[in-house]
């Protein structure tokens, strides 16, 4: 058996229409037929900058489908069926989502609710896995699922809260109790960041948005701040100026240092994978930590857990999107993801891209 896929063949390059062997099942996984593709920043870097990728290569690692295909140990459990509507991330296994079918783990998948919005769902798992990683082990460390624990007063601040994974993060604070979650974004998304849990918002274009910011915790600084930008001048800075001694700033790499151009990729000058590398210097009583979401697996209980049950558990619906392709476009995969680049690199905000597979 064969499938399509849109091939990164050089960096720099339009992706190509490849014809590639569709993997065979492993007793753990799961063959998904992709119907919808979301595109992320890292698509940029990598495809436009040669970001941890050798050539030729299948990029993305967001999508939604339904299962084609199930490997013997998965048959009859973690209810998921032929037919059944799913949702995955799969880019922190290398696996890439730019093609017609993918063979994943059966725990990298959400099953979803018979009518749910596959174009929409496919916005859900790299957000949400990101959020859950960047909150808690893998960043700013809170004890989000234990309602016992940890002081839901602290002050928080997500820094670009209309980020994809920013939206997420919000809607996780405000469902642990979380209630002084302020929050970075431009004017025009203001109401629908208080919708998603926001206490405050300030307009990161405002001269004073630091000062606003500062004044909100009486000037002692945040307990923790969440950068969703990955810009060293635009967020990061910013970001660590308003912790507190003794605070953790959770820095999602990798980070830019941009010599202008608003697109994931335009104008960039440097590319950090980490913290370390960074030219800036960190406050003295202040916990750096750069979130590599793509090692999340790693913790056995985050694994089993993440995907397969917080996703549907919380039946979050999505982002807000902008689809390429309709499926009775005569368009290729290729053409439509090369579309789609093209349009996430000129630059989006509060919303991400979504591709129709043909």
């Amino acid at each position: 058996m064969s499938h399509k896929a849109a091939v990164l063949t050089k960096v720099g390059a339009p992706l190509e229409d490849v014809t590639v062997p569709t993997p065979k099942l492993g007793e753990d996984e799961v063959l998904v037929e992709v119907q919808y593709i979301c595109l992320s920043p890292l698509d940029i870097w990598r495809s436009k900058q040669g970001l941890l990728t050798e050539t030729p290569k299948i990029l993305g690692g967001a999508f939604s489908g339904r299962v084609a295909a199930l490997g013997p140990k998965v048959v009859d459990r973690h209810d998921l069926a032929v037919g059944v509507a799913v949702s995955c991330f799969s880019g922190h296994l290398g696996i890439g989502a730019h093609q017609q079918y993918v063979v994943v783990p059966w725990w990298c998948l959400s099953k979803l609710e018979e009518k749910a919005d596959l174009a929409a769902a496919s916005t859900i798992n790299d957000n949400l896995v990101t959020a859950v990683w960047s909150l808690t082990h893998g960043g700013i460390r809170l004890p989000l699922f234990d309602f016992r624990a940890g002081d839901r007063l602290k002050p928080i601040l997500v820094w670009g809260g209309s980020s994809s994974v920013g939206q997420n993060a919000l809607q996780l604070l405000k469902l642990q109790g979380y209630e002084r979650v302020y929050t970075t974004s431009s004017q025009r998304h203001v109401a629908r960041m208080k919708s998603l849990g926001a206490f405050d918002v300030i307009d990161y274009n405002s001269a004073d948005a630091s000062t606003l910011l500062m004044a909100a915790t009486d000037g002692k600084g945040f307990e923790a701040v969440l950068d969703c930008i990955g810009d060293v001048d635009a967020s990061l800075q910013p970001s660590l100026r308003l912790v507190r001694p003794g605070g953790i700033v959770a820095a999602m790499l990798p980070y830019v240092r941009r010599t202008g151009g608003a697109g994931a990729g335009a104008g960039s000058q440097a590319v950090f994978m980490d913290v370390a590398e960074i030219p800036l210097k960190v406050p003295e009583g202040v916990t750096l930590i750069g979130v590599r979401t793509h090692q999340y697996h790693h913790d056995e209980e985050y694994k089993l857990t993440v995907q397969p049950e917080m996703v549907p558990r919380f039946a979050f619906s999505g982002m807000p999107y902008r689809l390429v392709g309709q499926k009775d476009s005569k368009t290729s995969l290729a053409e439509r993801l090369n579309e789609a680049l093209e349009t996430l690199n000129a630059g989006v905000s509060g919303e991400r891209i979504v591709v129709a597979v043909p």
